[in-house]
């Protein structure tokens, strides 16, 4: 726990990173405390790894694909920004996956975590012994592990992918649910049963928010899949230009290299010094965090490095609409498939705003390891892979291949301990934050909420 610092006086902070982790923390900082001097250094364009691109008339996006809104934090940062009106839900949220080359729906409700789980797990599964079970007994296991335990592989699967395939774009196997729904694993602490887990959940949830959020916030707010006029990146933009237009927030486009982290701290490129900082926020990922701490602290700069990632391969796929007809949002394969493709998400269906009316485009997530694989055999694999699904013949009308190098940390059990040495070694730093998804989790609302949580708690 960092000190909370109450300012009475003006305040200079300084930001590393201009993606959507250090752009919202330069806006409530702003918000909260006017006087205060912000200074956001990004080397090459604002957005980090949210990134649109008009490509054969289509809108193309290169990293998430779009936002599920767990939390209001999406609906509230519109509403200060007023875009609200870009804001647009999915269109067809059905939700599929492939079972013994058959095609079954998840329950359309699914989207909702806590409100669903046990109608979910009464869908045909025997639920009985894991609602009575003690919970207590699975100790620190994820949540994906207890359910593998208890249901198997599949189940499993089935009940993680909206969150780690499609929502968080990791492997599911290697989630640990309980990182990303604090709540979720104070009450397994504290609860009998996984049923109280749930009906605990339930009712403190909403009762957070409230501490969090404004009221048309939380009364605007409904969890669904979201992405906006323009793209994702409209979002960047008009954060950016919200930005832009305080006068106590200006931008540095320059690569930091390195920090003096002193009682005056500086910042420094490879041309420029900049300082006095009082407080510095590093809001990018921990391996580019570890070169700029290097030569100051060597144990900080290993331990960042040492943080575990894996890759993914994204793809578009365009189809004449007469070639292929499915209706649904996304359609995910279990691994017992054998399938190349992990999960594929129907963009003509939920946004049909972003791509032309005569084409049904499909997003698809490849596992990292066929990185080495050229553009012309991934998408391949693809292409076979949907023979099998949709008995198609043709070949798609165009496809884009976006690899996602290193992009996502591995949260298995040694991500645990990783974020304990690094916090423990920060506190030689204690005007240092480190923000970002590789310290608060997967996905683009829960990172909106860590970060509003954080800026409220310690500053």
């Amino acid at each position: 726990m960092r000190i909370n610092y109450l300012y009475t006086f003006m305040a200079k902070i300084g930001i590393i990173g201009a993606g959507i982790a250090g752009l919202t923390a330069a806006w409530h900082l702003s918000e909260k405390n006017p006087d205060d001097e912000i200074t956001i250094f990004e080397s090459d364009r604002k957005g980090g790894v949210v990134h649109t691109e008009t490509y054969e008339n289509a809108l193309l996006e290169s990293g998430p694909g779009f936002a599920i809104a767990e939390n209001p934090a999406l609906h509230e940062l519109c509403q200060n920004l007023g875009i609200s009106e870009m804001l647009i839900p999915a269109k067809d949220k059905k939700i599929f996956y492939r079972n013994q080359s058959y095609q079954q729906k998840v329950p359309s409700d699914f989207l909702s975590f806590e409100n669903n789980f046990l109608s979910f797990l009464g869908s045909g599964f025997n639920s009985f012994f894991a609602l009575k079970k003690k919970v207590s007994l699975w100790g620190d296991t994820s949540l994906f592990d207890m359910l593998k335990t208890t249901f198997g592989q599949t189940y499993a699967e089935t009940l993680g992918s909206v969150y780690s395939r499609f929502a968080f774009r990791n492997e599911v196997e290697n989630i640990d649910f309980s990182s990303n729904f604090p709540q979720l694993k104070s009450s397994m602490k504290s609860q009998e049963t996984l049923k109280n887990v749930v009906s605990d959940m339930k009712k403190t949830r909403p009762e957070y928010w409230k501490s969090l959020y404004s009221p048309e916030a939380i009364a605007g707010f409904k969890p669904d899949f979201y992405s906006f006029k323009g793209g994702l990146s409209l979002l960047i933009e008009k954060l950016g230009e919200a930005l832009k237009a305080k006068d106590n927030v200006h931008f540095e486009f320059e690569k930091i290299q390195g920090i003096k982290a002193e009682a005056n701290m500086h910042l420094n490129s490879k041309k420029k010094k900049f300082g006095s900082f009082d407080r510095i926020l590093f809001a990018m990922p921990a391996t580019d965090a570890a070169t700029i701490w290097k030569s100051t602290d060597k144990p900080l700069s290993q331990k960042l490095a040492d943080l575990k990632k894996h890759s993914v391969n994204v793809i578009y796929s365009a189809w004449k609409k007469k070639d292929i007809q499915t209706s649904g949002f996304a359609y995910y394969m279990p691994r017992k498939e054998n399938l190349s493709v992990y999960g594929m998400e129907f963009i003509g269906n939920a946004f049909p705003e972003q791509s032309p009316d005569d084409m049904f485009i499909m997003r698809m997530i490849l596992p990292g390891e066929l990185s080495m694989l050229s553009d012309e055999d991934i998408v391949s694999l693809t292409e076979t892979d949907l023979k099998k699904t949709f008995s198609l013949t043709d070949k798609p009308t165009w496809s884009k291949v976006y690899r996602q190098q290193n992009a996502y940390a591995n949260r298995d059990k040694s991500y645990k301990k990783w974020k304990d040495d690094v916090n423990d070694l920060l506190k030689n730093h204690q005007n240092i934050t480190m923000i970002g998804s590789d310290f608060h989790g997967p996905g683009l609302t829960n990172l909106l909420e860590q970060t509003k949580q954080l800026i409220a708690d310690e500053f």
